[in-house]
């Protein structure tokens, strides 16, 4: 009987410990960023874009995928279930980073650059700079560790935890009566300035009915204008 119990410990102890390790590649990984709305009736093109991308060869090894729902297409009378305001005020700061007054959607960001209403797969090009990111994922919680910055700079580490294949059936706005499919949507997302080479992220628990989770972290200066590296992977079902 005391077997038996010390056999369920040692289970139960498992499962509780179990992690999975990620770290960087020695090459340059592009941060793709998709500005889109299910509120706006130009943006399912470029939804389907991006989510060819999930069977992609490069994924996660040359590029990282992040969509970010604004809300400033909600007024219009569909409300867009991912969206955030942090996500318009994103969209806006690299507006003023590239010195324009207006933002748009669909509108895909690369390497912190404009890059127009379609995707542009970026090339893979060699790693500038040391910075390597590490992260260490065990049930909700991801600690992430950087190493190669440079202590005498500021920089901000950058989480997104993303839904794939979320549906959408839209009752009204510019895309009423269809079926939407989004991918990459980042259902959470956290800054951290880096002050010390280990942080750790929570995010909160999502209702979006996903087919699979994904997560993605980048390091930048402090205004976001330079993306230094970035690491994201597909995550095990039970995440």
């Amino acid at each position: 009987m005391i077997f038996k119990f010390i056999t369920v410990l040692v289970i139960l102890f498992s499962m509780h410990s179990y992690a999975e390790n990620y770290v960087s590649e020695e090459h340059k990984v592009s941060l793709i960023e998709l500005y889109s709305s299910e509120g706006c009736s130009s943006c399912p093109p470029a939804e389907q874009q991006i989510a060819k991308l999930l069977k992609h060869k490069d994924l996660w090894k040359n590029f990282v995928p992040v969509n970010f729902h604004v809300d400033y297409w909600n007024r219009l009378g569909w409300i867009d279930p991912y969206s955030q305001k942090a996500f318009t005020k994103r969209q806006y700061d690299y507006s003023k980073i590239w010195g324009v007054q207006k933002v748009y959607t669909p509108a895909f960001v690369i390497e912190a650059r404009d890059a127009g209403p379609s995707l542009k797969i970026p090339n893979k090009i060699p790693l500038k700079s040391p910075i390597k990111i590490s992260v260490n994922q065990q049930a909700r919680q991801f600690r992430v560790k950087v190493t190669g910055y440079d202590k005498d700079k500021q920089y901000k580490v950058h989480f997104a935890y993303l839904g794939n294949g979320l549906v959408s059936k839209v009752r009204s706005g510019e895309n009423q009566g269809r079926e939407l499919v989004q991918n990459f949507a980042v259902l959470d997302f956290k800054t951290q300035n880096l002050k010390q080479n280990e942080l750790l992220f929570k995010p909160a628990k999502s209702k979006a009915k996903a087919k699979s989770f994904s997560f993605a972290v980048w390091v930048t200066n402090q205004d976001g204008s330079k993306i230094y590296q970035s690491l994201g992977a597909k995550l095990k079902p039970s995440t």
